[in-house]
């Protein structure tokens, strides 16, 4: 019977392949390269950062690779497709001859030419040695037409300053380099791919920090109070911190060596200061209005432990030194700042008529004109006031008694200062507009009143205050690299908190911290309002303090009666729930690796000012010379008292709350009895030739073992991962390669056998 006739099946990525322009020869020889050194990475793939610097791929050849099923992205990192060697082989059937390449006159066209690169770097050169990196035209020593500046100026090589001076940029040699290899990084090529614009999302909500003060009438325990005093005197007597015995969140408190005056205590005055990165605790000796102390729970602390969890430990720490006294104590909110972020948004001055806030008429701070100040062009930290408390204790400055019970007079009703029941129209509330350069970084309305609100570039101000701990909860709340998060930071001081009313009219009940965490979602709608999904009557008004809405031209007098903006409804949706146990244990980690990188730049920066005061030529130095020079210092720094290297290590890790291990033996080793000892006869005796020879064999052999043991990891590693180029490339093995390595294994073998035989022949000989 004849077979039947079956038709080809055609592949479809070789087809794939087939209707894609042909790749050179080169091209194939060079993803391949690229595949080989991402399939070494194994399963944790290869990150942007992991590249060699003289094999970085650029985005469209990794772009091409992919389209080509060679790799493809899996997160944040490149991994090799199952079947990517079968593609490279099709790859290299279907590549073409590389084209012949010729000497150009430029890099690339429309980019200046090699001879011109040359001359520039001689003006560049002479301008960077110059004071200031400038000079006046024309110059003393370089006779070069004004044309050239001006094509210099075009390409970002150097700039035109005040006084026809003529600076070079502190770039300009890598500049240069880009230019000589057809590289122009313009700005609009660096900016990352354009991303499509995503609905706003809350990546995070929650309590960011926290002032609690802490009730007894009774004053501090004498034990403690002692026990503080002996400590106080101690630091005052080193003239520093000492460490107290007592922890928290895993961390030793520190006490200072003096308390606060009444200057720095905005009128009260503190005996004791105890701290570590987590809290910070002020103590009084005798309670003022019953309180004795105030505690400041940070922001790491809270988002990594929950406010409950912090709450807890607060507790567990009071009890521990009160329980002599065998006597519980009380705890007040003092003040609490709500932080919601949310990714999507963009801060835009045009966009301030749009806020509508309420409140009577001088019950908020209202700065003057002269007050709001724009810090255009200076590093911006919105979060400045609640670090003022580690600086110049700003913090507790209170316009009043801060430990006033009741509101002060004129304040009326919690409610009419949120703008409920409002007689009359009030003007918009007092703002301050910050700006980083061209860019807004933050507005904030009522600075210092008992209930402000601040919106700020959130990412920014990572970037400026080194702080990134809230990475790894936007990560896991869906938000994605390179986002603007904006922070909605809503902050009610003490006055407002006991004016507040619940559902059924009762006062005081946010002085409870536990009733406060259980109410964050009543705090917020008092702030921002309440979502319409959650308004039941259709004719209800929203009186939320400050609310961002849309302008209504048919009803422009009565503002606050217009709906409120998408992007604001976002916020008032926000619901205060804790991050996932495993994403909060990523933020000390997150912290940890921020502090190294930190202070590895710090380092790095050290040396170079070190470098610049001792070298003069600095074509040829480079990290290992700067090293040479600084290490010689570093020793004589550590043989100091009180500075000696692995002692202060340790201190320091104790300080940060991280594990130490425990020291090995410290004295020397004492025998317990005497070793047998020769005879001084036998130990001026002469020794025989063969025993200096058989002790001379005894270290060859051991370094003809090393030799073997090295040729035989060489040629395991030839056969498992390929042999290292000059050039730093890996390329496999050829059989001759194999044969050669096979072969000096053979002859290290055979030169350990002789020196082995010869041993026992001399070990015969002297045992005769």
């Amino acid at each position: 019977m004849a077979c039947p006739i079956i038709g080809k099946v055609l592949n479809p990525l070789s087809e794939r392949l087939a209707s894609l322009p042909p790749p050179t020869k080169a091209q194939v020889a060079y993803w391949g390269e690229l595949a080989r050194r991402i399939a070494l990475k194994g399963p944790q793939g290869m990150s942007d950062s992991d590249w060699d610097p003289g094999l970085a791929p650029t985005r469209p050849t990794l772009r091409v690779m992919e389209e080509r099923h060679l790799i493809t992205r899996r997160k944040r990192s490149w991994h090799c497709k199952r079947d990517w060697r079968m593609v490279l082989e099709q790859l290299q059937r279907m590549a073409v001859a590389t084209p012949r390449l010729v000497v150009a006159d430029a890099p690339a066209p429309g980019l200046p030419t090699y001879a011109e690169l040359e001359t520039w770097e001689v003006v560049a050169n002479w301008l960077d040695v110059q004071p200031g990196r400038k000079a006046r035209y024309p110059f003393p020593d370089l006779d070069i037409p004004f044309a050239r500046l001006e094509r210099m100026r075009s390409v970002r090589l150097v700039q035109h300053r005040r006084g026809c001076y003529w600076q070079v940029f502190s770039g300009w040699k890598e500049r240069l380099r880009e230019l000589w290899c057809g590289v122009l990084k313009a700005e609009a090529e660096q900016e990352e791919e354009q991303r499509p614009e995503r609905a706003p999302l809350v990546v995070a909500a929650g309590v960011d920090t926290w002032y609690l003060n802490v009730l007894d009438t009774e004053g501090l325990p004498l034990k403690l109070r002692q026990q503080l005093d002996d400590l106080q005197r101690q630091a005052q007597e080193e003239d520093g911190e000492v460490e107290l015995t007592t922890h928290f969140d895993g961390m030793p408190l520190y006490l200072y060596r003096t308390g606060l005056n009444s200057a720095q205590g905005g009128g009260v005055s503190w005996s004791y200061l105890l701290r570590n990165e987590s809290i910070t605790i002020l103590l009084r000796r005798t309670p003022l209005n019953g309180i004795v102390a105030q505690l400041r729970l940070g922001s790491e602390c809270l988002w990594r432990l929950t406010p409950s969890g912090a709450l807890a430990a607060v507790q567990v720490l009071f009890r521990r030194w009160w329980a002599s006294e065998r006597r519980e104590v009380c705890y007040q909110v003092s003040q609490i700042h709500l932080a919601v972020d949310v990714a999507g948004v963009n801060l835009e001055e045009e966009s301030m008529h749009q806020y509508v806030t309420r409140s009577r008429k001088g019950a908020l701070h209202r700065p003057s004109a002269s007050d709001l100040v724009e810090t255009s062009g200076q590093a911006w930290d919105p979060m400045a006031e609640q670090d003022a408390l580690f600086g110049d204790m700003g913090m507790l400055s209170f316009a009043s008694d801060p430990w006033e019970e009741s509101a002060p007079s004129g304040w009326g009703s919690a409610l009419e200062l949120l703008g409920v029941n409002e007689q009359e129209e009030v003007e918009e509330r007092a703002q301050i507009v910050n700006t980083w350069g061209k860019r807004v970084s933050g507005i904030t309305w009522s600075p210092g009143g008992a209930v402000s609100l601040v919106l700020y570039d959130k990412t920014l101000q990572q970037r400026l205050s080194g702080k990134t701990h809230m990475v790894p909860i936007w990560e896991g709340a869906g938000w994605q690299q390179g986002e603007l998060v904006v922070r909605h930071e809503g902050r009610l001081r003490r006055e407002v908190l006991a004016e507040l009313e619940t559902v059924m009219g009762e006062r005081g009940c946010f002085d409870d911290p536990q009733y406060c965490l259980d109410h964050l979602q009543d705090l917020l709608a008092y702030l921002v309002g309440r979502p319409p999904a959650s308004q039941t009557c259709p004719e209800e008004t929203d009186v939320a303090w400050i609310r961002r809405v849309v302008p209504q031209v048919d009803d422009a007098t009565h503002r606050s009666r217009w709906p409120t903006e998408a992007t604001w409804q976002v916020v008032q949706g926000a619901q205060f729930t804790d991050a996932a146990p495993e994403v909060r244990r990523l933020i000390r980690r997150k912290r940890t690796t921020d502090a190294l990188d930190g202070r590895v730049k710090t380092l790095y920066g050290a040396l170079v000012s070190c470098a610049a005061l001792t070298h003069a030529q600095t074509s040829t130095l480079d990290i290992s010379v700067a090293l040479h020079d600084v290490v010689p210092l570093l020793e004589r720094e550590s043989i100091q008292p009180q500075k000696e290297f692995s002692e202060m290590v340790r201190q320091r890790r104790r300080k940060w709350g991280k594990p130490i291990l425990p020291e090995p033996k410290v004295l020397p080793i004492r025998p317990d009895m005497l070793l047998d000892q020769p005879e001084p006869e036998q130990l001026d005796a002469p020794i025989p030739p063969e025993q200096k020879e058989l002790d001379q064999l005894e270290w060859l052999i051991v370094n003809a073992e090393r030799r073997v043991m090295e040729a035989e990891r060489a040629y395991i590693n030839a056969q498992t991962n390929g042999m290292h180029g000059n050039n730093g490339t890996r390329f496999y093995a050829s059989e001759q390669q194999l044969e050669h390595l096979t072969a000096w294994i053979t002859f290290e073998r055979g030169e350990q056998a002789k020196l082995v035989h010869r041993k026992s022949e001399l070990t015969a000989v002297l045992s005769t």
